[in-house]
């Protein structure tokens, strides 16, 4: 089953809007349906299907429960109206002799096409390990696993590895946990560019003088390398911003929301532009050609709050659903 909180185990179909054309024509396609063939894998059916990722052309991108073969697991693709498997549980890992694919996270897909996911591979040979992968065209490359070094961290590994995103650079992001360190600094935010592992942020890493807590595997990437995440700082659940290795914090737990008059306290998935500016959701949110983007947070009384921040400051909400 995939690593995800997220996964649809329903049986239910996988519907979106296939393209900005057809949003803007009101036109919804089924991409997949559980219980349907699923192209490629010689008979087997779609068992689950994962949240999808979508880009600016239509491309989608999913992972897949499976039923009926034996591989029972796979990422998928849909490009120009053809829906067919990336990778499949069972499949060779390329460099890597007698080892093959186990089980996937969900992907994620930039404007080119190329997919990044992490995954968990098994062999004969050795215990099931977990790493980071990049398909682009035809090939699958071996970004980053277990026994890679942590920059800057001598004797450090990484351990699990969580959420993970990909931009329009190539840039490829992704939380993980960390062995062989102090618990204080026990996981962060890495980045692969260019071939380059890079540590970008560290749990217990001094900002402004006071160390974060853990890094939440919540965060979002931009197509200029900036990142929004989720952490704490003195025991307060904090978003920062960081850009061109600068620090700065976005909103924090206690924070009075203008118009309403209530503090805000859990920050769930976080959002990020091009501008760069940010806002945190649950369930996403919708951005327009200003920069401006509306999310989802949470209220000390579980109320849901739309939160829309630019230039630096949270700027409009709405609540839906609030108890008092």
């Amino acid at each position: 089953m995939f690593r995800s909180n997220l996964l649809i185990k329903c049986a239910c179909a996988l519907i979106l809007l296939v393209s900005w054309r057809s949003m803007a024509c009101g036109q919804v396609s089924v991409v997949a349906l559980t219980g349907a063939v699923a192209p490629g894998t010689g008979g087997a059916r779609f068992a689950a299907l994962s949240p999808p990722a979508i880009n600016i052309d239509g491309d989608v991108a999913f992972a897949a429960d499976l039923s009926g073969s034996s591989a029972l697991r796979g990422i998928f693709k849909l490009h120009q109206g053809q829906l067919y498997p990336i990778v499949l549980q069972g499949q060779s890992i390329p460099g890597m002799p007698n080892a093959t694919f186990c089980t996937f996270s969900e992907p994620s897909i930039n404007q080119s096409g190329d997919m990044a996911f992490t995954a968990s591979m098994q062999s004969d040979s050795m215990p099931l390990r977990h790493g980071v992968f990049l398909s682009s065209g035809p090939s699958i490359q071996k970004l980053v696993d277990e026994d890679s070094d942590v920059p800057g961290l001598a004797g450090s590994r990484f351990d699990v590895f969580n959420s993970v995103t990909l931009n329009d650079q190539g840039v490829v992001a992704f939380q993980s946990s960390l062995t062989n360190i102090p618990a204080s600094s026990s996981n962060g935010i890495f980045a692969v560019s260019n071939g380059m592992l890079s540590t970008l942020v560290l749990g217990g890493q001094l900002v402004n003088g006071k160390a974060l807590g853990s890094i939440f595997s919540n965060f979002s990437l931009n197509n200029s390398g900036h990142i929004v995440f989720q952490s704490s700082i003195e025991g307060k659940n904090s978003l920062f911003l960081l850009s061109e290795n600068t620090f700065r914090s976005i909103a924090m737990s206690g924070q009075v929301v203008p118009g309403l008059n209530v503090p805000l306290d859990y920050f769930a998935q976080p959002s990020l532009n091009d501008r760069p500016e940010s806002g945190n959701g649950r369930t996403g949110g919708a951005e327009n050609g200003l920069g401006q983007r509306h999310c989802r947070s949470e209220l000390e009384w579980n109320c849901h709050l739309l939160v829309l921040r630019r230039q630096g400051r949270i700027t409009g909400c709405r609540r839906h659903g609030c108890r008092h």
